[in-house]
């Protein structure tokens, strides 16, 4: 079967895998997803290989589903090696595993968490669309063409199109950037995770940020203490400055004993001597 996109999602979103499918092939696109396209009797992982090399683009659907899935980092990590740009579509907001973060470090992402879904998938349809057109299934050279020079020269061909009509559309438009800070979240003064914006109490730490009439806490109005300086010596006293003093200071009241038994003790013999003379 001919193709251009293989859809990699994983078993537990067939429903968001199967609703990218329809939207592309409904475009024109053709595309290949298991199980659909696993000819019966075939081997799966040699099936999976032939797709990919067959494939120009994948659409990667993540989620914490695919975050965990063995089978989808192969797939991403044969994806690269076989040079197919790789769209990963975000259905959850969730960040990548280091395994996958890997392989996706470069690609831009498409947020599609925020409904409707629909939106998103006519989106991707339209970035899918500039990129085919803008990418030959080889290069002159034979060599498919680097993910990031593709993506570059879709976004310069939507730019000249859209500006016929006399609208300049960024080229940055094509593909959104991957994460970026969230202006409805922020730090935790306490544990420094990400929590809501509007949060009075960490789910991290458990760290409540509002006392009861509801006026923000020390910790999270005051700025942290500045760091001490490496020459500042340290405030009190250390266990061993501790020792050393109760030591000078135990050696101090001996002799301070021994003193006033050696002068009792000469006052007495002086006085034994003065009644011996008498």
């Amino acid at each position: 079967m001919e193709h251009d996109v293989f859809i990699s999602h994983s078993s537990k979103d067939k429903t968001t895998g199967d609703a990218v499918c329809a939207t592309l092939e409904a475009n024109g696109i053709r595309c290949w997803i298991a199980p659909r396209d696993v000819l019966p009797g075939s081997d799966w992982g040699e099936s999976i290989i032939g797709a990919i090399k067959g494939a120009r683009v994948m659409v990667l659907v993540f989620s914490s589903n695919a975050n965990q899935s063995l089978q989808i980092k192969r797939e991403v990590e044969r994806a690269v090696s076989h040079g197919l740009i790789i769209i990963p579509l975000r259905i959850e907001d969730v960040a990548p595993s280091p395994a996958l973060e890997y392989f996706m470090s470069t690609p831009h992402w498409l947020d599609a968490f925020m409904p409707p879904l629909e939106k998103h998938l006519q989106n991707l349809t339209q970035v899918i669309k500039d990129i085919l057109t803008q990418v030959p299934e080889e290069t002159k050279s034979g060599k498919p063409m680097p993910a990031l020079e593709v993506v570059a020269q879709a976004g310069r061909g939507r730019q000249q199109s859209a500006g016929k009509n006399g609208r300049k559309v960024p080229a940055l438009e094509l593909l959104p950037p991957g994460p970026q800070p969230d202006p409805q979240y922020k730090a935790c003064p306490f544990c420094g995770e990400q929590i809501l914006f509007v949060a009075k109490k960490c789910k991290h730490c458990g760290e409540f940020l509002v006392n009861i009439k509801g006026i923000p806490t020390k910790a999270s109005t005051m700025p942290p203490p500045p760091s001490p300086s490496p020459n500042q010596p340290p405030e009190g006293l250390t266990k061993r400055q501790t020792q050393i003093i109760l030591f000078i200071f135990g050696f101090m009241l001996l002799v301070a004993i021994i003193t006033i038994v050696w002068e009792l003790r000469w006052l007495h013999t002086t006085q034994q001597n003065h009644q011996w003379l008498n």
